[in-house]
């Protein structure tokens, strides 16, 4: 579990960049929700600098006779923190808070519609 946080980062790095790409080419449903969870990825990563437990909000249950917590048990049974609970738990750990987060949890509501309901209610029209 020690590259735990650098497997993170590369990979919210890669949404970044798919965004980026989607943005270029007007494809705004996807760059959305790529941008989000690329967001989600990156503070993950961050907290996961700490240790990575701590960007889980349950961990799986010891079983009988085991002695340590392997990633297929997260992973199986773990559930991460979500996207809105990310900025307390950042700022728990590491002191940073994120700024306009009226603006981060917003953004987090507009993936939440395309994801869920695959649409865009009162998209900002300059994006």
């Amino acid at each position: 579990m020690k590259d735990v946080s650098k497997n993170m980062r590369m990979a919210g790095m890669m949404l970044f960049q798919d965004s980026l790409l989607e943005a270029l080419s007007r494809n705004r449903l996807r760059c959305i929700v790529h941008m989000a969870q690329g967001a989600e990825i990156l503070l993950k990563a961050r907290i996961a600098d700490e240790h990575p437990l701590l960007i889980f909000s349950k961990v799986p249950n010891r079983k009988a006779n085991q002695t340590q917590l392997s990633l297929i048990d997260l992973l199986e049974k773990g559930r991460t923190l979500s996207y809105s609970e990310l900025p307390d738990q950042l700022w728990a750990v590491t002191e940073t808070p994120i700024p306009n987060i009226d603006a981060y949890q917003e953004f987090g509501k507009l993936r939440n519609q395309i994801i869920h309901f695959s649409t865009l209610l009162g998209v900002v029209k300059t994006f």
